[in-house]
């Protein structure tokens, strides 16, 4: 019996019908049962979107900080670009809203925060030996954390928003430096105190695991799992865009107030994927009463 097939529950079967159309089946069972997930370049068949989110991301950076982009990323260790000015980057290049739109990652930002998932945030990281990271860390490395900030434990069994990272650069080994991840933490609470540290040195209970990828690799985790990072020790950078997901119910971190017509009419999915369609917050009167099912119905379907 193809259950799917059968149109018994709407939203979940659209987003498995998807899912196996875009062979993603096996990733969206890891993440229900782990957490996390890496989708191979050659499941997401854009190799020239991957050089070019990176060559706007160090374009973009340099613009903001006044600096010059580096001759070789791949040889440039110094500190570059700073903390700063590393959200909202939707808008600055056509190829950021590719990715945004990617049919493998909305898929599994369905499949995780429902049919009416809107875009949080678009920070991107540029991390190098002698730089750190652009947020918060201590001597390069960041400690463990949710995303899921302001959420009281225990932490919701939905979840409430999703990471996706387009890894513009290899993560190999524990020298580049990469993300580190504790499969399964999301189903509990924050980590406290000394648990934060607990992928710099060995710890009894808590696991992390450092994330693996090759370069054009989809990075993707439960915003309720325990993650950090590590120092990076071998020269060049990595470069990351990060797209954070989110049920349709909580507020996004960016604001996106005005659209082009043009990429309007070139991403007719945008509006959408901004949580221009919600009903909330109201206006005056309730001028879109044709979005009110869909979002009453995200609160009855985990898959809506």
């Amino acid at each position: 019996m193809d259950i799917p097939a059968l149109d018994s529950v709407p939203d979940a079967d659209a987003i498995r019908l998807e899912a196996r159309r875009l062979g993603l089946e096996r990733h969206l069972l890891e993440m229900h049962t782990y957490g996390v997930t890496i989708v191979p370049p050659e499941l997401l068949g854009s190799p020239d979107l991957i050089e070019r989110l990176r060559e706007a991301i160090l374009r973009v950076l340099a613009e903001r900080h006044d600096l010059e982009v580096p001759e070789d990323w791949r040889t440039y260790s110094d500190n570059w670009g700073g903390r700063k000015k590393t959200w909202c980057w939707l808008l600055e290049d056509e190829a950021f809203i590719e990715a945004a739109l990617h049919p493998v990652a909305l898929c599994i930002a369905r499949f995780m925060c429902g049919r009416n998932v809107v875009l949080q945030g678009t920070p991107a990281i540029v991390k190098t030996r002698d730089g750190g990271e652009y947020r918060r860390d201590t001597g390069g490395y960041m400690r463990l954390h949710t995303d899921t900030h302001g959420v009281p434990s225990p932490l919701p069994e939905w979840a409430q928003l999703i990471n996706l990272s387009w890894l513009l650069t290899d993560y190999l080994s524990r020298e580049d430096g990469p993300t580190v991840l504790v499969p399964g933490s999301q189903r509990g609470r924050m980590p406290r105190g000394e648990e934060s540290q607990a992928h710099l040195t060995e710890h009894d209970y808590i696991k992390p695991v450092p994330l693996e990828g090759a370069a054009g690799s989809l990075a993707v985790w439960n915003g309720s799992m325990w993650h950090g990072s590590v120092r990076r020790t071998k020269p060049g950078a990595r470069i990351t865009l990060v797209h954070v997901y989110q049920r349709v119910f909580m507020r996004p971190i960016e604001r996106v107030k005005e659209i082009s017509p043009e990429y309007l009419e070139r991403w007719p999915g945008l509006p959408k994927m901004l949580g221009y369609e919600r009903i909330y917050p109201y206006r005056e009167e309730v001028d879109r009463p044709h979005h009110v099912d869909p979002t009453i119905q995200a609160g009855r379907d985990q898959y809506a």
